[in-house]
């Protein structure tokens, strides 16, 4: 709906209750994409900006779903904006295996896996950044151990697919995603665009798998400190991170403990209450 559509419908109907759910930034998306791009368009960010505060002021409340989200255009003119993300359907089937076996589940070999709707062109982006960027820079840093990549999602585009081989895993789509992520070691998510609150990676963590995201993904994450997401940008930072954290079995058990607590306390039911009071509030 665009914003003279609301001002046209608060005019015809001045007492409806009107709420913006926006779920990611339109504002702070275009301005990951222009990060991405060559020239100066602060302009577009400006204008993105200006075009989403007018429609949070024409409505009685707006919900995004992170306050990364939230505060990037309107930090200023926060009275009317809540954040409530995303909860976790906890459909988890207790006969897919969690157990972790320090430092990893499959000697000699590691699995790093990548979760998510690959038609999304962030995290097609990402999955291509994984198995051809940060793939070989974990190798490269962990000789003795056969290390591949396995990537999780439905509607895998044509680039991602020609990367399939003898260390990479393309799935495509699956009937469940629980059993699939059964051989996955540890999760990446390298985002270099995008906005929101990433569900995946919530999905990883209750899976009982550490998880390694870049800044991007980790600004959409409620309090993401307590998480027990590690945070690292380039390939090589990445591979790094990996590397400490796999050769340290008792600090590795830590993480995906802590993981595992914070993905249960991120279930719906919680933020579907707060839906409620949104949704009924004047």
């Amino acid at each position: 709906m665009t914003s003279q559509a609301l001002v046209a419908l608060g005019r015809r109907f001045p007492t409806l209750h009107r709420v913006m759910d926006w779920v990611d930034s339109p504002s702070l998306l275009t301005k990951r994409e222009v990060d991405q791009e060559e020239g100066d368009q602060q302009g577009r960010i400006d204008s993105t900006v200006r075009w989403e505060r007018l429609v949070n002021a024409q409505v009685a409340h707006s919900v995004y779903i992170s306050e990364a989200d939230a505060d990037f255009g309107n930090h200023d003119a926060r009275h009317n904006i809540s954040v409530i993300p995303n909860g976790l359907v906890d459909d988890f089937a207790e006969s897919v295996n969690t157990e972790w076996t320090a430092p990893f589940s499959q000697l000699p070999r590691i699995t790093l896996g990548f979760l998510g709707n690959m038609g999304y062109q962030p995290n097609h982006a990402a999955a291509v950044r994984l198995c051809r960027d940060i793939l070989p820079a974990v190798q490269a840093r962990m000789p003795d151990f056969r290390v591949r990549a396995k990537v999780i999602g439905r509607v895998p585009q044509r680039e991602l697919i020609d990367l399939a081989g003898h260390d990479v895993e393309i799935t495509g789509a699956v009937d469940s995603i629980w059993p699939a992520m059964e051989d996955v070691d540890v999760f990446v998510f390298p985002m270099t665009v995008g906005a929101g609150m990433q569900n995946k990676v919530i999905e990883a963590l209750r899976a009982s798998r550490p998880v390694v995201v870049s800044p991007v993904c980790a600004g959409g994450i409620p309090r993401v400190d307590e998480s027990g997401v590690l945070v690292a940008e380039s390939a090589e930072e990445i591979a790094l991170q990996l590397q400490s954290m796999l050769s340290e079995p008792d600090s590795l058990r830590q993480i995906v403990d802590k993981g595992l607590t914070f993905a249960r306390h991120l279930e719906w039911g919680p933020f579907l209450e707060r839906y409620e009071e949104v949704l009924t509030s004047k």
